[in-house]
């Protein structure tokens, strides 16, 4: 093996997936280095592995390997834990465009903060379904600025507040999708936050976003605060947002133009479950 050129092996690892390549890297030093060239991280998808990959598995990446890595995809490693995907947002840094660790339910506020931390240049950032608490995310996204955040996913991040959403909120100006899906803390107050400070706001995904008992939600306040504030939003889907009224919707149709007959079906659904009760 040490006789073959490097360029050699270069061409023949560029060839192979991911599984494949660590297993290259167990083949002797010369194969382990040529692994590590940033080239092949480019873009890391470790969800095939997701019912395998460990912590060690992830310290065996060398930080030179995720030293120019712009995608991570690490959907339901459900075996992974804060320090190891603290060392992944740590190694590729600035560099790192889209991290997408939903449903990883070991995920919690020490990688939220090396997030925040470590990557600024983020564009779309999915923590949907983690263990992430909401004082975790409002003092990591607390006076810090990501300029180029276009997406956030937290859907099923069940201790979302309004604060935290808020902190979140001031954080990305450019802000145009949020999933918000199943965070039964949030209420009006937090969506007028989020309109207020995302001007450029087009996707909006509030569905379910309900207290099983008691008053608290979001309701007709929401929908005129997004009316004020979001007039660029697309689509909105309030899918079970019980304390939706037709007056509500009225109000919203009134000043969101851009918000098509056939994007309001969701808000339809509610409206009807909410009749039904």
């Amino acid at each position: 093996m040490e006789r073959l050129p490097e360029e050699l092996v270069l061409l023949i690892l560029s060839f192979l997936d991911i599984q494949n390549r660590m297993r290259c890297a167990l083949v002797c030093q010369q194969w382990r280095q040529l692994v590590a060239d940033p080239m092949f991280w480019i873009e890391v998808n470790m969800q095939p592995f997701r019912l395998s990959l460990e912590d060690f598995h992830v310290a065996a990446l060398s930080a030179q390997a995720l030293s120019r890595t712009r995608k991570v995809d690490l959907t339901s490693c459900r075996l992974l834990h804060d320090d190891a995907i603290s060392s992944i947002v740590q190694a590729a840094g600035m560099h790192l465009q889209v991290l997408v660790v939903g449903s990883c339910p070991n995920l919690g506020d020490a990688s939220v903060v090396s997030i925040a931390t470590y990557c600024p240049n983020l564009i779309i950032l999915d923590l949907s379904r983690s263990s992430v608490t909401s004082c975790g995310l409002a003092a990591a996204f607390h006076q810090r600025v990501f300029p180029c955040l276009k997406k956030i996913v937290l859907s099923g991040c069940t201790d979302l507040s309004d604060e935290a959403l808020t902190s979140i909120a001031r954080a990305c100006p450019a802000l145009m999708t949020a999933l918000l899906a199943d965070c039964p803390r949030l209420t009006s107050c937090g969506v007028t936050s989020l309109a207020q400070a995302c001007p450029q706001l087009r996707i909006l995904d509030l569905s379910y976003c309900f207290w099983s008992s008691g008053p608290k939600g979001v309701d007709d306040g929401a929908l005129a605060n997004l009316r004020d504030y979001a007039r660029s939003l697309r689509i909105l889907d309030l899918s079970g947002c019980t304390r939706i009224t037709d007056s509500g919707v009225l109000q919203l149709e009134s000043g969101c133009p851009l918000l098509k007959k056939g994007n309001l079906c969701a808000l339809s659904r509610a409206l009807a479950h909410s009749h039904s009760h």
